[in-house]
């Protein structure tokens, strides 16, 4: 059964189409991973996300190529000791931007290592709303 706060966004979902981008962190230690069954909540997460942006819905690897069992439309290992598993998936919008992120940290629990704090700026510094509540885009440099 959806929340309450689930319900009032998807009406104002349905009203207007919105985008809401979105990075996603966790932890390689937090749960298991990578995602194997379709009904983990995790996986429910990332597809809620990429259908909410019009990104397609991406599938489980049945062998992962990364330890997050997704393959994204890029993927990269980023830090000085390539930590982090950073995927990005692309609106299929006009914009055609990356619109969702996944962010996994190896070796962390459900807690955050400070330089993660660095790459969620980078992704949600390009954003921020109009007036009509428009999604406005800067581009990446």
């Amino acid at each position: 059964e959806p929340s309450n706060t689930r319900k009032v966004a998807d009406e104002k979902k349905a009203q207007k189409d919105y985008r809401m981008p979105v990075i996603q962190t966790s932890g390689l230690i937090d749960g298991s991973w990578p995602i194997h069954l379709e009904t983990d909540s995790r996986y429910l997460t990332v597809c809620y996300w990429q259908r909410y942006n019009h990104i397609p819905v991406t599938p489980i690897e049945e062998n992962p190529t990364y330890e997050s069992g997704l393959l994204g439309d890029w993927n990269e290992y980023v830090g000085d000791d390539e930590r982090f598993l950073h995927q990005g998936w692309v609106s299929e919008d006009p914009s055609g931007e990356v619109l969702y992120e996944l962010f996994l940290a190896k070796r962390c629990p459900h807690a955050l290592d400070i330089r993660t704090t660095g790459y969620l700026w980078q992704f949600l510094k390009r954003f921020s709303r109009g007036t009509d509540g428009e999604l406005i885009i800067e581009k990446r440099s």
